[in-house]
């Protein structure tokens, strides 16, 4: 992708991935906002925080992992401002223990590789991240106002936010993996 060519990737930090649950993708939060549709949410710093507010008083282990461009100075005010943003929803949350925040650009294959995904389901707003981690064979949450077509049933859609809770609180056997195409 052109605009993360001059953006250096961190080494993966060892943590204990396996212990995930979930993984929250976060998105830019000043550039295209609602590029795809409406799908119950007016930004994505809303959805974020609706999507971790859910989960602050459960038993799950969140991980949330910042879109590359926070970390790319290269494309202008944007970055720094999103950065910023993600660092206040960091600090908003810090005290939940069950919430852990990367803070580096990683490669999302070198993520996966070390996420269990018998067990851990990746969560979007939106996205090219559905179809990396379709590839992956993750079973996904994401909305339906998306970039690709619904057809595709590589992911499990909401299109309003009561069915984006929905699909937050079923269980992960219920919840639909990636059919492949061919």
């Amino acid at each position: 992708i052109p605009w993360l060519a001059r953006l250096k990737f961190k080494k993966i930090k060892e943590i204990k991935y396996k212990k995930f649950d979930y993984v929250i993708y976060a998105h830019s939060f000043t550039d295209g906002q609602m590029w795809c549709g409406y799908d119950g949410f007016e930004t994505t710093l809303e959805w974020l925080e609706y999507t971790l507010n859910i989960f602050v008083n459960t038993n799950k282990n969140i991980l949330v992992k910042p879109h590359p461009n926070f970390y790319n100075n290269s494309i202008a005010i944007y970055a720094v401002w999103d950065k910023k943003i993600y660092n206040i929803v960091k600090e908003k949350y810090k005290k939940f223990k069950n919430i852990y925040f990367l803070q580096t650009p990683i490669h999302n294959y070198q993520l996966q590789k070390k996420l269990d995904r018998r067990k851990c389901i990746a969560i979007t707003k939106y996205g090219s991240v559905v179809l990396e981690s379709s590839f992956m064979n993750f079973k996904t949450i994401c909305s339906d106002a998306n970039f690709f077509h619904s057809k595709f049933k590589i992911s499990n859609r909401w299109k309003n936010i009561q069915e984006y809770r929905k699909l937050l609180e079923t269980d992960f056997k219920k919840l639909a993996y990636p059919k492949q195409h061919g």
